[in-house]
């Protein structure tokens, strides 16, 4: 991931990182099916499409993204408060990891 320390895992405190191994490791234990199932605010998903976020997206990504292809978000760590997000896209049954948005600047809520 090169890009920067804004959205990725440099930027996190020890805490944000913590969070984002937890969903991680709960995401990693589930089939597709199954995180389909999941609300967007436990272990599911939401997707947004590449004009709704705030910052390109980094050249040097493989495999390439396809320009009609939607993001996923995934929201980690606190319940109560906001949610922190990491946004990536799939292909086949690998997720790949775009952005860690803890300060929830990567588009518009």
């Amino acid at each position: 991931m090169n890009v920067g320390k804004e959205f990725s895992i440099e930027g996190c405190t020890k805490d944000e990182k913590s969070k984002l191994i937890d969903i991680l490791y709960k995401l990693s234990k589930l089939t597709w099916a199954q995180i389909q199932t999941e609300s967007r605010k436990e272990l599911g998903h939401e997707k947004i499409d590449f004009d709704k976020i705030g910052k390109k997206i980094p050249e040097n990504i493989t495999p390439p993204i396809n320009p009609d292809d939607k993001l996923m978000i995934f929201r980690f760590g606190p319940k109560k408060s906001k949610q922190y997000r990491m946004t990536g896209y799939r292909r086949k049954n690998i997720f790949y990891i775009l952005w860690i948005d803890t300060k929830l600047k990567l588009y518009k809520h």
